[in-house]
């Protein structure tokens, strides 16, 4: 049984290096694609929007249905949108396959967030920070290895399709291997009166979905999570953008994005060694102060090179936060760990429907500088809703402990 379970978590870390892959290899090819396919940054800012949306549904729908379908078959399905949008990229670079792509990959995404997610904590009942730290570390590995391959192709001068044809080559490979050694998990029912202690009493039977919002951790929780997403997503969409605005060519752009998710990584790293000492919400609140005061010094500062500096430690602050608050999120009631996870997680995305179009427009229409007032903005925001959570956790169970169960 443990090696199986030991064999299972490895082959989920694998799939997120290539989820990770997903939502950063399309980020540094955005101002070729704009001169390509001849359509401005306020455009593609609509697409990623469309994108964002199907993400949104398919993450609510998948969440739901991973607390009563079986969570393998629901992750498959995202496995194979995620192949079809590497092969529909590497067949022909034209507007309605760019958009087929994009959607097929969040869409697919949003899946893999929801599903993965509940499959570990239903593998981890109770105790899931620790994994859910993991999985972010491998997303972000794949966020790494993204932008370093496309770089490397631009500076070889070599056609980018072969980039995608590679990595679906390699992701069919996991998906045979998830497919024949995952096992099938029963599926654990929702217990309507584990946790939620804030909407108990009445003797009303209420849907999950708002039973969920009415708990002030959750709610709280999903607010940080929308603002932490929205400035993730705007930072790598539009960096190799912002960076052509002072000079700096994209194949380069690319490789400062690599970098941005190297230190993300590291983030996640220290966060799973300091969380055996401290607890989720501690981490949240020094990344939360530390991270804006980073936001503010790369927005402003007119040297490259600092802003170079201070974005990278902007990353390592932030690169936690979402293992973190899903992690607090899911403690609610872990028994509605896919209906919860599902909710919170498509808050997350609409960060990403509207900070990804917002900052497509500033760009388009107020020039690419200012680009980094809106990710500014959210960051400022994030502190006081972080030092919200922290006092109601701190009333409801004490900080001296970690909300993992440890």
């Amino acid at each position: 049984m443990e090696k199986t379970k030991n064999r299972t978590v490895n082959l989920l870390l694998n799939i997120f290096i290539f989820y990770g892959i997903i939502f950063t290899i399309i980020d540094p090819l955005i101002p070729l694609i704009s001169e390509k396919l001849k359509i401005g940054y306020d455009k593609i800012g609509l697409i990623l929007l469309l994108a964002s949306v199907a993400s949104l549904l398919s993450t609510f729908i998948s969440g739901k249905l991973s607390d009563r379908y079986n969570v393998k078959r629901i992750i498959l399905i995202g496995l194979i949108a995620l192949l079809g949008g590497f092969l529909l990229y590497s067949i022909n670079l034209n507007l309605i396959f760019f958009i087929l792509t994009v959607v097929l990959f969040r869409i697919g995404g949003g899946i893999l967030d929801a599903g993965v997610h509940t499959y570990a904590s239903q593998l981890f009942y109770k105790n899931h920070s620790p994994l859910f730290l993991k999985l972010d570390f491998f997303w972000y590995i794949g966020a790494i290895i993204g932008p370093i391959v496309i770089s490397a192709m631009l500076f070889l001068k070599l056609d980018t399709k072969y980039a995608f044809i590679f990595f679906a080559v390699l992701f069919l490979i996991v998906i045979i291997f998830f497919w024949k050694l995952c096992p099938r998990l029963y599926v654990r029912k929702i217990d309507e009166t584990e946790s939620f202690q804030y909407t108990q009493g009445s003797g009303k039977k209420e849907n999950i979905t708002f039973k969920i919002f009415k708990n002030p951790v959750i709610l709280f929780s999903c607010i940080s999570l929308f603002l932490y997403v929205g400035m993730l997503t705007g930072l790598s969409t539009w960096l190799t953008t912002y960076f052509t605005f002072l000079n700096i060519p994209v194949s380069f752009g690319s490789v400062l994005l690599s970098f941005f998710w190297v230190f993300s990584a590291l983030g996640v790293f220290f966060a799973g060694k300091l969380i055996k000492r401290s607890n989720e919400i501690s981490l949240l609140v020094v990344g939360s102060i530390v991270g804006a005061a980073s936001t503010v010094l790369y927005t402003f500062l007119p040297i490259v090179n600092l802003k170079i500096v201070f974005l990278m430690l902007l990353a390592f602050c932030y690169a936690s936060f979402f293992p973190l608050l899903i992690a607090l999120a899911v403690h609610e009631n872990p028994g509605a760990s896919g209906s919860i996870l599902g909710t919170i997680i498509s808050v997350a995305i609409t960060g990403t429907i509207i900070f990804q179009p917002l900052i497509g427009y500033m760009a388009q229409y107020f020039g690419k500088a200012a680009i980094n007032y809106v990710i500014f903005i959210a960051a400022v925001i994030e502190i006081p809703v972080v030092i919200v959570l922290f006092k109601l956790l701190n009333k409801k169970y004490s900080t001296r402990i970690s909300f993992s169960g440890k």
